[in-house]
């Protein structure tokens, strides 16, 4: 089972939350709404579910984000399509360790070669979702 997605109602004018299930596992999300509206939080998991799942290229679905401009950060789940699965991580990109300005047109170019262990040496969490899963997911987004 997989979804993603975010609350009828928000926090406040600039925050909502949102939801990503992968099978039995869940976790709610703070989203920010100053930069980005909801549709546009919508729009970017489609475009990447589908460039994960259709054309089996790693990507990313952003659940967070203010002006890359100016913000410090952006937060993401990233996917990885591996052996007719896809396997997602959550985590933090760090826009100030870029080598090259983030490019929200093509955030792909910014996801790292998956880790499955920290530098201290500790497992990665990440999650496993077959591409079925991912599929159902797209029809009923419609």
């Amino acid at each position: 089972m997989f979804e993603i997605s975010l609350d009828d109602v928000g926090a406040d004018i600039t925050t909502t939350y949102g939801e990503i299930r992968i099978g039995e596992f869940s976790e709610r999300f703070e989203v920010a709404l100053e930069y980005w509206c909801e549709s546009d939080y919508r729009e970017q998991w489609i475009q990447a579910l589908k460039s994960c799942c259709i054309d089996k290229k790693k990507s990313a679905l952003i659940t967070s984000i203010t002006s890359p401009k100016t913000a410090n950060f952006v937060f993401w789940w990233l996917l990885y399509p591996l052996d007719g699965e896809i396997i997602i991580q959550n985590q933090v990109l760090m826009l100030d360790e870029l080598q090259v300005p983030f490019n929200l047109e093509y955030p792909s170019e910014h996801i790292p070669i998956r880790n499955t262990l920290t530098e201290d040496g500790d497992e990665v969490s990440e999650w496993s979702v077959a591409y079925s899963d991912i599929e159902d997911f797209l029809k009923s987004a419609g």
